[in-house]
């Protein structure tokens, strides 16, 4: 890798990994039987527009500061070069549960609600996923190696705007009151 570049087959595996675990829950929920009308009556989601606040700018910094306190603590460790063995088996851990769950809710309500839940997950969800995505990949980089201020820097960059544009396209493109 030359001094100029990022490493982007980590963020390029992640984003993957999440798409790949959201179409697994979502084909999973959608194909067995029962468990579609499980997931809605767990979920009981109105998808009204009515269910929905006005957008403010407000939500939209609280949506896409809530993801970054989801996903901050890879960067959080990177950052601080922490490295040892056995905190990367815990962060290992922590980040496949993460992605396990958030992707595994979102792949649920897609295979629950189908086509009628796209006006509410859609216009944000790629960059979301695109931050979440973000943050793996810098521990990805973190459990081989120190990662550079650049590539803290740039995957920090991507982190932060991908879930601000999150934040606002939920609370502004999504339908609403």
């Amino acid at each position: 890798m030359a001094a100029a570049e990022l490493e982007r087959r980590p963020l390029i595996v992640a984003l993957v990994a999440v798409w790949v675990v959201t179409a697994a829950c979502a084909l999973l929920v959608g194909v067995v039987p029962g468990v579609s009308r499980l997931a809605v009556s767990w979920f009981d989601a109105p998808l009204t527009a009515g269910s929905n606040p006005p957008p403010t700018v407000g939500r939209a910094l609280e949506l896409a500061l809530h993801n970054m306190r989801v996903f901050c603590f890879p960067f959080l460790l990177a950052a601080a070069r922490l490295q040892q063995r056995r905190l990367r088996i815990v962060v290992d851990v922590l980040l496949v549960a993460d992605v396990v769950v958030q992707a595994g809710l979102v792949g649920a309500a897609l295979g629950a609600y189908q086509t009628r839940v796209a006006p509410y997950l859609l216009p944000h969800l790629v960059f979301e996923w695109l931050g979440m995505a973000a943050a793996i990949a810098v521990w990805l980089i973190a459990r081989r190696r120190i990662v550079t201020r650049r590539e803290l820097t740039i995957l920090a960059a991507v982190f932060v705007v991908a879930l601000l544009t999150a934040g606002f396209l939920e609370t502004y493109a999504t339908p609403h009151r």
